[in-house]
């Protein structure tokens, strides 16, 4: 799996790691450009994508599929389908919507991994 998601990292320019993790922030595959530091990704972070997810769909506008977060030096886009999500993390001046393109193949990369979680 880390090597399917390696393949969407030389896609877009600036765009340094692909993490998928359960609803709660649990990492379960990650994958990172020769040379970023996996100690960079913030599991508080990432932790706090879902529970701002949870949070809006309390909202009851539906389920939230996707959000970006921009931050001084880098920016974070969400990507939730309810069992998983993924976050792609990439320096801040890289296109949001080129990151957000690529939901569609990365979900599908991706389904594989949501047979082997709990419901």
């Amino acid at each position: 799996m880390e090597q399917i998601l390696s393949t969407f990292l030389t896609r877009i320019p600036g765009l340094k790691a692909i993490v998928v993790t359960d609803t709660v922030g649990i990492v379960i595959v990650q994958a990172l450009i020769e040379g970023y530091d996996e100690h960079s990704i913030s599991t508080q972070r990432l932790a706090a994508a879902s529970l701002a997810v949870e949070q809006t769909e309390k909202l009851d506008i539906g389920m939230n599929k996707s959000s970006i977060a921009i931050y001084k030096d880098y920016k974070m886009v969400h990507f939730n389908d309810g069992q998983l999500m993924v976050h792609l993390i990439a320096a801040s001046t890289t296109l949001s919507g080129y990151m957000l393109d690529l939901r569609g193949e990365i979900m599908a990369a991706v389904q594989p991994l949501r047979t082997s979680l709990p419901r």
